[in-house]
Formats: structure tokens, C-alpha cells, sequence
């Protein structure tokens, strides 16, 4: 499931100044200069690409386990 940007950003927000204490210029900051550009450069153009898109930055252990599971079997397959 895709998450709109715009509510990225809000959550975002609230994230940074309810859990971090971060003030809206310097979170405003760091999206623009940072979060925004990579997201572009890295991500935006290659979603329709992927077959597989982890969500939660890699925490989700089962799915990294299941994952890992199907590039070792298909390694194994290569040798």
C-alpha cells in the first residue's frame, strides 16, 4: 500500500515534534534539503519497478527472514 506524500509529511511532522521536540523550520529544513531529494533521486522513480517494496525501513523481521530465505534458495539454484 502507497501512502500519499502529503500525508508522509504530516506524519512526519507530528512524528518529529511530538517524539524528537524539533521546531517546524527545522523539520521543514531537513525535508526540503534532505528527505525530499532522496526520495526523488532514489525511490520515486523506481516503485513501479519493484517486485518486492519492504516498508518500515527493514524492521519487519519476517518478512527480512522470508526475504533472505528466497535469495539464498535461489543462489543455491545458481551453483
Amino acid at each position: 500500500m502507497s501512502v500519499e506524500p502529503d500525508i508522509c509529511l504530516l506524519r512526519r511532522i507530528q512524528r518529529d515534534i511530538n517524539e524528537r521536540g524539533r521546531d517546524i523550520d527545522g523539520i521543514a529544513m531537513q525535508y526540503l534539503t534532505t528527505v525530499k531529494p532522496m526520495y526523488d533521486k532514489y525511490i520515486r522513480n523506481y516503485v513501479s519497478n519493484a517486485d518486492v517494496i519492504v516498508a518500515g525501513g527493514g524492521k519487519n523481521a519476517r518478512i527480512v527472514d522470508i526475504l533472505a530465505g528466497y535469495v539464498a534458495d535461489e543462489l543455491r539454484k545458481e551453483d
